[in-house]
Order: C-alpha cells, then sequence, then structure tokens
C-alpha cells in the first residue's frame, strides 16, 4: 500500500539508505563513518518516487555525529531529502512515531531496517517496534 505523494517520507541511514553490508564485506574493520561507505541503490531508486521537500532521514546516530554524517552524504551527493533528524537511539524512533500516532496523525512511509550494530561484537541487534497506526514500514531488505 502506498500513501499520497505528499505523506511524510522518513529513511534510515545505516543499513537502510547507506549500505553498510557492503561496507563490512569490503573493510571489516572499517568506521560507520567511513568515507568509502556506499548508498543503497535500491532504495536510493525508491526514494526516487517521492518529492524531495516529503523526504527526512531519519536517523539512530546522535547529532554528535552530524558533520561527519553530512559530509558522507556529500561526498556520496545524495541530495535527495529535505532535513535531518538526529534521533539518537532506536528506541527514541519509536517514540517519535508514537507521538505521530496520537497527536498528529501524518501519514509515514518509514525505510528502516530497525537494528542496532553492536560495535563490540560486530552484530546487528533486531529491535522490534511496537504497532503504528499511522506508519506504513517498509524494511529494506524487502526491497528489490
Amino acid at each position: 500500500m502506498r500513501f499520497l505523494r505528499n505523506d511524510i517520507v522518513l529513511v534510515d541511514l545505516d543499513f537502510t539508505l547507506f549500505d553498510n553490508y557492503k561496507l563490512k564485506k569490503k573493510f571489516p574493520n572499517e568506521n560507520f563513518y567511513s568515507l568509502d561507505i556506499e548508498l543503497n541503490d535500491v532504495v536510493k531508486k525508491e526514494l526516487g518516487q517521492y518529492n524531495k521537500e516529503n523526504i527526512y532521514i531519519f536517523t539512530a546516530r546522535g547529532s554528535i555525529n552530524s558533520q561527519k554524517t553530512i559530509r558522507q552524504l556529500k561526498i556520496l551527493d545524495f541530495k535527495n531529502f529535505n532535513r535531518i533528524l538526529f534521533i539518537g537511539k532506536t528506541e527514541y524512533k519509536f517514540f517519535f512515531l508514537k507521538m505521530n500516532d496520537l497527536f498528529f496523525k501524518k501519514n509515514i512511509i518509514l525505510y528502516d531496517d530497525f537494528q542496532d550494530y553492536n560495535f563490540k561484537t560486530a552484530k546487528l541487534i533486531p529491535k522490534s517496534p511496537p504497532e503504528f497506526i499511522y506508519t506504513n514500514h517498509i524494511n529494506p531488505i524487502n526491497l528489490k
């Protein structure tokens, strides 16, 4: 199900818009703020169907990493977004979306893998979001 073109589109960075899988395969010891990171072409193409003004990067990265993140996006020449929302934690994303359900009731299309990366173990930890009424969640792994 697709929402209207004027709805809000939120897109996660790591393991969604950024192809961290490819980065980790090519450079196992590289960090997420590497300039060697690539875009996930499937997600980039998917975002091309929406107006730039409606697309917001919705990342669990904290604002302390904002300059590194902006530099990565510039190097990748990715400009198809309105603003970056540095949320800080995956759980805070859930809170943000729940507040939308309760108060704002805006239709949101969300591209997010809902995983946290454990830097010590180099493993991904899946997170289970609560049910959202106004959010259409699309896991980037399911895109072709």
